[in-house]
């Protein structure tokens, strides 16, 4: 089974690599969510600003900085949300135990991904541009450019809910790609081929992470 799990990493790891590089400076924020943001597009800027200024401090170890970032993802991300679009109908097929599973591992997998691509990042390489509402009530789009380190453009749409002015990020599209459809086609062909059993996906994730 873990050869299925490693399949499906090899076959989506330039999308999954190249959107982290590209969206690695704004994913995450402090560990309180962003206070009184007026805007989607202000959260996300405050995002960025408080993840660079947090790990630009070379003296936090590796191990701190991942708890961190599970501590900032579950702040700014609705994780339990994501989980529940990418793990589809086989959500509703899983304990509550098993969700509460899924969902921590799940936060692991992404800190530890997104981690190293924050070494040597500045505030100026990202910029935020347009920001329109979802046919979705409380469902706001943002868009950003971003600039690598070598240059390159690339342009995201952050779709972000909104609750009262409290916002959370959903998901990010790089060039027409959804990080959430994307895992949710992944994963789910993962869970299908372990009988449909979220605990399997949980299983090999963790081996992962470990």
């Amino acid at each position: 089974m873990g050869n299925n799990l490693t399949a499906a990493t090899i076959g989506r790891r330039k999308l999954c690599r190249g959107m982290a590089a590209l969206t690695a400076v704004a994913l995450f924020a402090g560990v309180t969510p962003a206070v009184a943001a007026q805007s989607a597009g202000q959260f996300l800027r405050d995002v960025g600003d408080r993840a660079i200024d947090l790990l630009s401090d070379n003296s936090a170890s590796k191990e701190k900085k991942e708890q961190e970032f599970m501590e900032m993802l579950q702040a700014e991300f609705d994780v339990p949300r994501i989980s529940r679009f990418i793990v589809g109908r086989y959500w509703r097929k899983a304990s509550e135990q098993e969700q509460k599973d899924f969902i921590e591992v799940f936060s692991k997998v992404m800190a530890q991904r997104f981690l190293p691509l924050f070494d040597g990042a500045s505030k100026d390489q990202f910029s935020i541009g347009n920001e329109r509402d979802d046919k979705k009530p409380g469902i706001k789009f943002v868009d950003m450019s971003i600039t690598t380190s070598d240059g390159k453009t690339a342009n995201t749409i952050w779709r972000v809910t909104e609750d009262n002015q409290s916002f959370k990020i959903l998901d990010v599209v790089v060039e027409g790609a959804s990080m959430a459809i994307t895992l949710r086609s992944e994963y789910g062909g993962v869970i299908k081929q372990n009988s449909g059993k979220l605990e399997k996906l949980t299983s090999l994730l963790r081996k992962k992470v470990n």
